[in-house]
């Protein structure tokens, strides 16, 4: 019974958390960044500025709209966004776009549980984290890795799993 409490307890710790972040895109205005202070979280940590400056990019680019974006970030945003070249891009699409990035940015914005996992059997090839959707876990692959920009994209993939409650779908050639 005690530990059904608890259950219930952290599910509603958790929801309460998500549902923050969704309406305030943070949980405190001085949040710390990281909830744990040892030398691979400390890592991750110099990675969020990036991160955050990378989806603030995409904000400011989104926020003007479709017609407002140079012929570059148009194409980009078409790659990504419409794949199949279908043209179904307005304004709404390009608002619901807009309003994930920005929830994306708050939970970026959030503390980050980060734990360093280099026995994990999820950790394989040049993956540099995972996630639980609670927390990320470092993969030691990050210390080899070379690209910063490598490093803070994939931090934003893990955000966006962690914000938007989605997993990655395979991809077959």
């Amino acid at each position: 019974k005690v530990r059904q409490m608890a259950q219930k307890k952290v599910t509603w710790t958790l929801l309460v958390l998500i549902f923050a972040i969704v309406l305030n895109g943070t949980v405190t205005p001085a949040a710390a960044l990281l909830e744990t202070s040892d030398p691979v979280a400390e890592q991750v940590q110099a990675l969020i500025p990036l991160s955050q400056e990378m989806v603030d990019r995409a904000i400011a680019v989104l926020s003007g709209g479709l017609s407002a974006m140079t012929p570059a970030d148009q194409l980009l945003f078409e790659q990504l966004f419409d794949p199949g070249n279908t043209g179904d891009v307005d304004k709404q699409f390009i608002a619901d776009v807009l309003a994930n990035y920005k929830r994306i940015r708050g939970r970026l914005q959030a503390p980050l549980s980060v734990v360093y996992k280099p026995d994990s059997d999820r950790c394989e090839g040049k993956r540099l984290y995972y996630t639980d959707l609670v927390k990320i876990y470092v993969c030691p692959y990050l210390g080899v890795e070379d690209s910063v920009a490598r490093k803070a994209r994939v931090l934003i993939h893990e955000a966006v799993h962690m914000t938007l409650l989605v997993v990655d779908r395979p991809y077959f050639h």
